[in-house]
């Protein structure tokens, strides 16, 4: 229904309202000039079927419908409606002006508002100087939001009333208004400055998000403690202007994590590298045609994950960088280094890279290739045959190892605990429930 529709109407309301409260109703309806009965009336053109009817009404409404009035409407549906006529703007200024914290707070409990209106009378809510679970007014005004926008509530109803749900919906959302609420509310802002304060993980899970806005990245670069800078600094995407906010700090550990950075400004770039941070640099910036140029002879930049194929033939004149190249993901040399002859080359390669389309060598290399997630299963279980122990420990951490290889070397103390931690035996554990069985 439309609450526009019944303007300069009269409405009955039979029974009490759910969501909202009677002042509330009437205040909404009173905006489109309609009247809100509670009761009966001859007048109405419309009448809500509430909760907790009186028995006179209820037969009031039977004798109504036979007489053939039928226009009725369920409670639900009214108040959704009525829900949509609120004028935000209205509405925000004068609980601002009240400074009714009932009222905001009853409102803050009405499911039928929308996301953004919730938000906004979130900001008017007083924690005081209390945290967000602290007393039981907050606990349920905290509650409504997990419940708003953290989606598997439905799933735990408990969570509700957990701070892991609060941490939760911020994670799952990619609510931009939802992120700049959470960050502006009292009990996040006295965590800025406080590393052991209740709300700092929420402060942190905020610095990494990646949906936060730049203004409250920015704000946490100039007044947050250390660690939300580190935080910051390990970001993927950074804009130039907190990147230079950073950099001011002049943090040996935040430049370090900077220099890891692959978008970096001209100006960032530069001051790192009066700072030292050379090979890190060529280890880890996006490539172009002129950053290769001007690190290409810094080894490292072997290591360097967007190299392209042109870039990667032409470091193959560059002296040591082979080794480092060898063991780059994006190898696409390896026929090449093969050819170097290099025995830390050839190891790099065996331990990282998928050749066994080629001719190669495994004497010699066995613990190299036992690492290798790319090796065949043959030659996984062939190196097996051999009882090397380096290679035992490979194959121990490698989740290319065939399970029953797995099952024997678990039984090994020397390598059970690296069984342990591999990925594949830990899923094959979970789907097959053999745990303690052998294979």
């Amino acid at each position: 229904m439309n609450i526009e529709d019944y303007t300069h109407t009269t409405i009955s309301l039979f029974g009490k309202p759910r969501a909202f409260s009677e002042d509330a109703l009437k205040a909404i309806l009173a905006s489109y000039s309609i009247d809100l009965v509670f009761g009966y009336d001859e007048k109405a053109a419309l009448i809500v079927e509430g909760a907790l009817i009186p028995t006179p009404l209820r037969i009031k409404a039977e004798e109504l419908y036979e007489k053939g009035f039928d226009n009725f409407v369920d409670i639900e549906s009214f108040e959704r409606a009525a829900a949509k006529a609120i004028e935000p703007k209205k509405l925000l200024m004068h609980l601002k002006l009240a400074a009714d914290q009932e009222k905001i707070v009853a409102y803050l409990q009405n499911d039928y508002i929308d996301d953004e209106l919730f938000l906004q009378l979130l900001r008017l809510y007083d924690f005081g100087n209390e945290n967000f679970f602290e007393n039981d007014t907050s606990r349920d005004v905290t509650a409504a939001l997990i419940r708003r926008f953290y989606k598997e509530y439905v799933n735990n109803h408990n969570i509700q009333y957990s701070y892991i749900g609060l941490l939760n919906a911020l994670e799952a959302s990619e609510d931009v208004k939802l992120i700049e609420t959470l960050f502006f509310l009292a009990p996040v802002q006295k965590a800025l400055t406080k590393p052991n304060d209740p709300n700092a993980k929420l402060l942190q899970m905020i610095a990494i998000h990646p949906k936060t806005p730049k203004r409250i990245l920015e704000t946490i670069a100039q007044k947050g403690y250390e660690q939300l800078l580190m935080l910051l600094a390990s970001r993927t995407h950074q804009n130039s202007q907190l990147q230079e906010t950073l950099l001011e700090k002049k943090s040996s550990t935040i430049d370090a994590l900077l220099a890891k950075t692959a978008e970096l400004s001209p100006s960032a770039i530069e001051t790192l590298l009066q700072r030292g941070f050379e090979t890190t640099l060529a280890e880890h910036l996006a490539l172009n045609d002129e950053l290769f140029e001007q690190f290409r002879h810094i080894p490292q930049i072997g290591k360097n994950p967007s190299l392209t194929e042109s870039m990667q033939k032409a470091l193959l004149k560059e002296k040591e960088v082979g080794v480092f190249l060898a063991s780059n993901p994006a190898c696409k040399v390896t026929k090449e280094l093969l050819k170097t002859g290099s025995q830390k080359v050839q190891k790099e390669l065996y331990r990282h890279q998928n050749i066994f389309d080629d001719s190669f060598e495994t004497k010699g290399f066995e613990a190299e290739i036992a690492a290798n997630p790319f090796a065949p299963k043959a030659v996984l279980e062939e190196i097996y045959t051999k009882g090397i122990d380096a290679a035992n420990k490979a194959l121990a951490s490698n989740p290319a190892t065939p399970i029953e290889i797995l099952y024997q070397l678990s039984f090994d103390m020397r390598y059970a605990k690296d069984v342990k931690q591999n990925p594949s035996f830990g899923e094959h554990i979970k789907t097959s429930h053999a745990i303690g069985v052998t294979v």
